[in-house]
């Protein structure tokens, strides 16, 4: 009787408390996951989502770091580089896109979850079973997100502000929805917040009690850890570096030196090793992220810098500063006017505006707000350089919204100042400073609260995604045949077949078809056949295409002078177009 007396004393008073608060949080997080998932839940939507996901699949399925979404620039890089001139695209084209931290993780989750890829009857079929794997996995890593955040709180204001800002970011519709449309987004979230934990640890050890040299090298070398992983996942991430020297300079006194280089030693020792992979690949340290600044320029109009098999020396070679300098007052003007605003994907970001005209009460909240201005700042001069064509479609979701790293510090110190605020207002009796959290948590939390009343979108993202078409057409044909398509991260996900992006002109298409791979089919959907008129399919980047689904619609033929031959009548016509070099259709299912 007394060790069970003694067990529920702990449970009400002791250190069981703790537990027991923790699990009641780790529960109804599963169960809003679960409620979430089950109302809103949609099959993936982007374009790097489905390219991370099949690059992942590759690596689970013992193919190496390779991928069956191919660029034509892509092809252009490894054939300029290596010395055979091979592109890699019969063997295993690598991939030079996309940093390797996500697709590695989410390839040993595949590993151990069961995934299964086949799509089986089209009247059974509401979501992918992967993409619903995909989102829990992501949410996994909210749910660090959300404990980093409850850490950073209460060590920079207390308990009561710590719960309050993890509250408000895990009714945050926006990380929501980035948990369930995949890519790398809320991982690189918690891995800045671990960064983020780091500084704040080793900024108390400034203070009344000093702390030894190796307890900072200790805790700089984590925060290293961090950034390198960071960087691991998004390579413009790198640009944290600027605000995180910028901070230890400034407020680490006799321990700046040893933070400054024990940080950037470790995350340059981290991610060295993939700069070398990628240099020996294709003769650039970030692959084809090395020419973000060309893309959705003034030269290159939204993805045409990726799909040139063959660029023009001349606009290639003349992209200037001054071509740099245009591209980012461009977005900036944008980001400024629709994005700034709205960066946390909650109206609380409001709170952290207003707060950043108010004193703090302790000096480590004046530190680390100079270090949230700073990493703003730099955030969105990154991203308005980076800026391509990934962020146009969803740009809350795009792993381009570099802003979005920042929320969950905005709700931080939003929430400082609410309960500031609150805890000068008088009431008559203490129950009643709940309900006013209650209730100004309930306003904030609306847009989440609002996303589940009816109408509620469907799992299948169509137009232009329908998994069980894509996989049906990627079904008849091999792994060894190459289909060109205006959405080959589709492709290359459900359909599970090898697809190349559609080419600027006729021209590169014969090239490649000719030099590089056979090309054994064309798939055109709605992103070609129901884009501006004007702008793009009379006068844009699609016109080529336009035009030959337009011959092929209208006269019923295909023109002689074109390779692929036969229309797939059965794709949805007119709204698609697939031809091929044989109708394969017509024999058994491969």
């Amino acid at each position: 009787m007394v060790g069970l007396q003694e067990f529920i004393h702990k449970l009400e008073l002791g250190e069981g408390v703790k537990w027991v608060k923790w699990t009641a949080v780790t529960l109804m997080f599963i169960g809003l996951a679960m409620v979430y998932d089950m109302m809103l839940f949609r099959n993936l939507i982007t374009e790097e989502s489905m390219d991370q996901a099949q690059l992942a699949r590759n690596l689970s399925e013992g193919k190496g770091y390779t991928t069956s979404y191919i660029r034509p620039f892509s092809v252009y890089l490894l054939q300029q580089h290596r010395s055979d001139r091979s592109s890699m695209v019969k063997e295993g084209h690598p991939d030079l896109a996309n940093a390797p931290l996500y697709p590695v993780l989410l390839a040993a989750y595949m590993k151990a979850m069961p995934f299964h890829y086949e799509i089986t009857e089209e009247t059974k079929f509401h979501a992918f079973s992967p993409d619903v794997l995909i989102a829990a996995f992501n949410q996994l890593w909210f749910a660090l997100a959300l404990f980093f955040t409850y850490q950073i709180g209460k060590r920079l204001f207390g308990v009561g502000v710590a719960w309050f800002a993890m509250g408000i970011l895990a009714c945050t519709e926006l990380f929501w929805r980035l948990t369930i449309w995949g890519g790398s987004n809320v991982l690189l979230v918690a891995l800045v917040l671990g960064l983020i934990y780091c500084l704040v640890r080793m900024e108390e050890g400034t203070g009344e009690e000093k702390r030894s040299t190796a307890w900072f090298a200790g805790w700089a070398a984590l925060a290293g850890l961090f950034l390198g992983l960071a960087a691991l996942t998004r390579y413009s991430a790198i640009c944290l570096i600027f605000p995180v020297v910028v901070y230890c300079f400034r407020y680490f006194g006799s321990q700046r030196k040893t933070v400054i280089l024990t940080t950037t030693l470790c995350s340059g020792l981290l991610l060295s090793p993939w700069l070398v992979r990628n240099y020996q690949a294709c003769g650039k340290l970030f692959g084809l992220a090395g020419y973000a600044v060309y893309e959705d320029s003034a030269k290159y109009s939204e993805s045409a810098f990726q799909r040139q098999y063959k660029p023009d020396p001349i606009k290639f070679g003349q992209f200037s500063v001054e071509d740099a300098l245009r591209k980012f007052v461009t977005n900036a003007r944008r980001m400024l006017q629709e994005e700034l605003p709205k960066m946390g994907g909650n109206w609380f970001s409001a709170l952290f505006l207003a707060g950043l005209l108010m004193t703090s009460s302790k000096p480590a909240q004046g530190r680390m707000r100079v270090f949230l201005i700073l990493m703003i700042l730099t955030l969105f001069v990154a991203q308005a350089l980076g800026r391509s064509h990934l962020g146009q479609g969803q740009p809350d979701v795009s792993s381009e919204n570099l802003l979005s790293l920042a929320a969950p510090m905005i709700f931080v110190f939003g929430a400082g100042l609410c309960v500031r605020m609150i805890e000068q207002v008088q009431v008559g009796f203490p129950e009643m400073r709940i309900l006013i959290n209650a209730g100004i948590w309930a306003v904030f939390s609306l847009p989440l609260l609002l996303a589940a009343v009816p109408p509620r979108p469907t799992p299948i993202c169509y137009p232009p995604y329908y998994p069980y078409i894509i996989r049906h057409a990627g079904g008849v044909f091999d792994d060894k045949d190459l289909i060109m398509s205006d959405m080959p991260w589709a492709m290359a996900w459900y359909g599970q077949r090898k697809s190349i992006s559609t080419t600027l002109t006729i021209e590169d298409f014969i090239a490649i078809n000719d030099e590089v791979k056979t090309i054994n089919a064309l798939y055109l959907t709605e992103l070609t056949t129901d884009s501006r008129m004007l702008s793009k399919l009379l006068k844009g980047d699609d016109q080529v295409w336009f035009r030959l689904y337009l011959g092929i619609t209208v006269k019923g033929t295909v023109d002689v002078h074109f390779p692929l031959k036969y229309v797939w009548t059965d794709i949805k016509m007119p709204s698609q177009l697939f031809v091929a070099d044989l109708e394969r259709w017509k024999m058994p299912a491969k």
